[in-house]
């Protein structure tokens, strides 16, 4: 009797162990189509210039673009979409815009980005080595986050948002975007991204151009003869500290000025960013919203800055000279501060909020044009006055020196940046008031006041235009970077109108 209990035992284990097999294999089988309806898969080997590769596959390829079927759809179309706004936004024109969108649509646009750099030329690697070589006490210092509310009251103003952090910004931003206009098949790619934050990375080990033409170009699989124009680079250095092997690039995203500026009618790959602010009021989602009119700004004109710079400082010091003691314009109060030669701000929000709360901020010469305070101001709302001269560049005017860089050298965006379409690119005299600079800082206030007094209308034109264009100097960061209408949108859409003319009068 029990042998046959034993028997039963046995053959009642052995078919439960046979369902739990074949359960598994259903399961297996289960999970293996949910995953081929949700992400097919397909080979992506192929042969390319200097390489064999097998590559991830790009689930978002298959994905429609438009908007509403899910909420990762909704996400991919996100940054196509910013692209067009800023198109209309460069061409106020709707006819105008809709034919150029026509011929440059952003949904078409696939770049490859490079996620096999070494870990020494990653922003990662940067970002953590000016903590700890430059002592840095957050991330606010050298710009790849947002800024909280750390160091307010001592901080000082070239080190709260560096001149030349603007690639590591832009390299965490394109490493980190998983949307539909990122390809992982290069064959598909338009462009190519190198994400080498460059100057961070000088600042960090002040490594020779030299080594880093070696040993960085060697990690680029696809970088030959035929690419090379399509591979695109960030140096965010100034004209006197670049890097010449980043400035012999053909598409590079610089700080102004450009060291080669193109003749008009050629096809330009130098690209011009705006300088960085990390301050949680610039960001794209609350810096249009924060805008004051005119009726609410308290003061005609804020001016601070300091007149001890390396290059010319003659401009500031004569505005000082001549205007400091000005407490008043056509009735507005005045407020008109000088920095010591530390260049330090006693508490740079307060600061920032003056210009908020100002119709006029001169924006007078630094080392180099631009400067960042020109978009601190500009993203204020507050509009900037410069001195105006000719320029080296025929047709183009200049706010630095008579002969100097011209203003589509050195501001970002600017007409006579786009090959072939001269209507396209922001006309900085909208939202500038310029004076004459033969006469120099004594004209400025009468300028001012004529305008306070007589020209109103024209005030509120200026300002409703710098209202709806200052978004392109506002960068996106942390959760939002690559989804808003912003610099880095801006950027790209220049990028692709470069890449576009490739072929074209060069």
């Amino acid at each position: 009797m029990l042998s046959i209990e034993v028997i039963r035992f046995t053959r009642n284990q052995r078919i439960l162990s046979a369902f739990v097999v074949l359960l598994n294999i259903a399961v297996a089988l289960y999970l293996l189509f949910v995953d081929s309806q949700r992400s097919p898969t397909h080979d992506r080997s192929f042969s390319f210039p200097h390489a064999l590769a097998t590559l991830p596959p790009n689930a978002s390829q298959s994905e429609s673009i438009e908007v509403g079927s899910s909420s990762r759809t909704r996400e991919i179309a996100t940054l196509a979409s910013a692209m067009a706004e800023i198109i209309r936004l460069l061409i106020p024109e709707p006819s105008t815009a809709n034919e150029y969108l026509a011929q440059h649509e952003p949904k078409t646009f696939r770049f490859y980005v490079y996620d096999n750099l070494s870990h020494e030329y990653t922003w990662q690697y940067s970002a953590s080595c000016m903590k700890a070589k430059r002592r840095l006490s957050d991330t606010c210092d050298w710009g790849e986050s947002v800024c909280g509310e750390k160091r307010l009251t001592r901080s000082p103003y070239s080190k709260r948002r560096l001149n030349r952090n603007g690639d590591l910004v832009l390299s965490k931003a394109f490493s980190s975007y998983q949307g539909i206009l990122r390809t992982y098949d290069p064959i598909d790619a338009d462009l190519f991204v190198v994400p080498y934050p460059s100057q961070a990375h000088f600042h960090c080990n002040q490594t020779s151009h030299e080594d880093v033409e070696t040993r960085l170009l060697d990690r680029l699989a696809y970088f030959n003869k035929k690419t090379r124009r399509k591979h695109l680079f960030f140096s965010s250095a100034v004209r006197s500290a670049s890097n010449k092997f980043m400035g012999s690039l053909p598409l590079l995203v610089t700080i102004g000025p450009v060291d080669r500026q193109c003749r008009i009618g050629r096809n330009c790959g130098q690209i011009v960013m705006p300088y960085v602010n990390t301050n949680p009021e610039y960001q794209p989602m609350v810096v249009q919203k924060n805008l004051r009119s005119l009726k609410d700004r308290k003061f005609a004109m804020v001016a601070k800055f300091n007149a001890y710079i390396s290059g010319n400082s003659m401009p500031r010091s004569d505005f000082l000279k001549v205007v400091g003691n000005v407490t008043a314009i056509a009735g507005f109060p005045v407020l008109i501060s000088a920095l010591g030669r530390r260049r330090t701000m006693p508490n740079e929000r307060s600061v920032l909020e003056d210009y908020r709360n100002a119709i006029f901020c001169p924006c007078l010469r630094g080392d180099e044009p631009p400067q960042k305070r020109l978009f601190d101001v500009m993203m204020s709302g507050c509009i900037p006055v410069v001195l105006d001269f000719p320029s080296k560049d025929p047709g183009y005017r200049s706010h630095f020196a008579s002969m100097a860089t011209s203003t589509r050298g050195a501001y970002p965006f600017a007409k006579g940046s786009f090959h072939g379409w001269p209507e396209m690119g922001l006309d900085y005299n909208e939202f500038m008031v310029t004076v004459n600079g033969t006469c120099g800082v004594s004209c400025i206030v009468p300028t001012l006041e004529d305008l306070l007094l007589n020209h109103r209308d024209r005030l509120v034109n200026m300002q409703e235009r710098l209202a709806k264009v200052i978004k392109v100097f506002s960068y996106g960061m942390e959760h939002n970077t690559l989804q808003h209408a912003d610099a880095i949108s801006a950027i790209l859409v220049q990028v692709k109108h470069y890449v576009d003319s490739l072929g074209q009068v060069s």
